[in-house]
Order: structure tokens, then C-alpha cells, then sequence
């Protein structure tokens, strides 16, 4: 059999005399452990080598690419997952979730001119950059294609997203909803405006998928 896990052993430490902690050392040349369902302890996860130590779990419903990594570089630390999204859940209905520090989210500009369907991919970028050449209507993603888009969605997944109307003219873009989705509050945006829009997912089942997109401000 196969040993994923190269250590030297388990040390029960008392160096910090406040906090004695029980120890697992790893082997020089092997800084990883994979967490993972016994049928698939053999698996080549095909991982580049770690300088420190770090921690793998793997799904055993999902191929090898797909896998939650914690790890420090020696200046910080960091919690990524390869193939899909992170979740942090509280616990209980009305539960909180706090994080210290600065929350930074990846978006990007998507430019758009004419009347035009904005894709999931497009919608997900989250600053839309139109400069129509002449009233223009955008029609937002289809609830189905949405959810699809979004790993792991559940119902009250919410997101914002803007419209820059950049137009050397006077021509205002029309926002509506995609098959599945409805809308709501102001739904214009007119030349030189950027304006918010708040969408909250309200349905992920197969075939049935849905949302809400509310035009922010007057």
C-alpha cells in the first residue's frame, strides 16, 4: 500500500510552556497533507511540491483538480479552492459571519456597446462599461446559465454589479431581466450615469432556476 503522508512521527511539544500542543512532524521532503476518502488514498493529485507545510482535502466525488488548500508562504496565509468556490457558512438562520481585515473581491471591466444579452460571465465581472450609439436595452443572463455560473449556489446568493453608460450622446441603456429573473427599481441608466444593481439568486433547482435584479437610486 501506498503511504500518502511522509512524517517523522507525532511529538507532544512543550516549548511554549503556555500552550503545550501535540505536534505532527513532517519530512523535509514532504511538506503536504491530503485529507481525503480512503478509496482514493492512492491518487496521484498531481500537486506542485510546497516549501512549508500545507493542508489538502479532497472530495472523493471530484477529480483530483478539485481541492481545498490552506497553506502559509512564510509571509502569509491563504485558503484556495482549485475547481470551484468558497463557502463560509455560520451557523443558524440568522447567524454572522465576521472577518478581520480588508476584504478584497476580484472584478474586472466588461465593455458593452449596443443592445446586447449580458452573459452569466459577463454579469459576474461586475462593472459593465456600455457605450451605446444609440438607446440601447441590456437583457441580463438567464437564471438557468446564472446559477450554473456560480459554484455552488444556493438560494440568497446575492451579488452587485454596476452600468457605466459612457455614451458620447444621449442614449440610455434599458435594463430587464433574463428568462427566469425579474426585476425591479430604477432599470435606466442615461449618458455619464453609473448606476448599482443588487441580484439575489431565489431559486437553484434544475429547470425552475430564478432571481431578483434591483435597480439601485432614482
Amino acid at each position: 500500500m501506498t503511504v500518502s503522508i511522509k512524517y517523522k512521527g507525532w511529538k507532544w511539544s512543550n516549548n511554549d510552556a503556555s500552550n503545550p500542543a501535540l505536534v505532527m512532524v513532517l519530512d523535509d521532503t514532504s511538506k503536504a497533507v491530503h485529507v481525503t476518502d480512503g478509496s482514493d488514498q492512492d491518487t496521484d493529485w498531481d500537486v506542485s511540491a510546497d516549501s512549508n507545510p500545507s493542508l489538502y482535502v479532497h472530495s472523493s466525488t471530484t477529480p483530483a483538480t478539485d481541492y481545498l488548500v490552506i497553506r502559509h508562504n512564510a509571509t502569509q496565509a491563504s485558503l484556495t479552492a482549485v475547481g470551484g468556490g468558497v463557502r463560509i457558512v455560520g451557523a443558524g438562520t440568522n447567524s454572522m459571519v465576521a472577518v478581520e481585515g480588508a476584504i478584497t473581491e476580484k472584478t474586472t471591466q466588461t465593455a458593452l456597446t449596443d443592445t446586447a444579452t449580458v452573459t452569466a460571465a459577463q454579469l459576474l465581472t461586475k462593472v459593465l462599461d456600455g457605450t451605446p450609439t444609440a438607446a440601447a436595452a441590456y437583457t441580463l443572463s438567464t437564471a438557468e446559465l446564472l446559477v450554473a455560473a456560480m459554484p455552488g449556489a444556493a438560494v440568497g446568493d446575492s451579488f452587485y454589479f454596476i452600468i457605466n453608460n459612457k455614451s458620447a450622446g444621449a442614449f440610455t441603456i434599458t435594463v430587464s431581466a433574463g428568462t427566469g429573473g425579474t426585476a425591479d427599481g430604477t432599470l435606466t441608466v442615461a449618458q455619464n450615469v453609473i448606476r448599482g444593481f443588487f441580484v439575489v439568486v431565489t431559486n437553484v433547482t434544475a429547470a425552475t432556476e430564478a432571481y431578483f435584479v434591483y435597480g439601485l437610486g432614482a
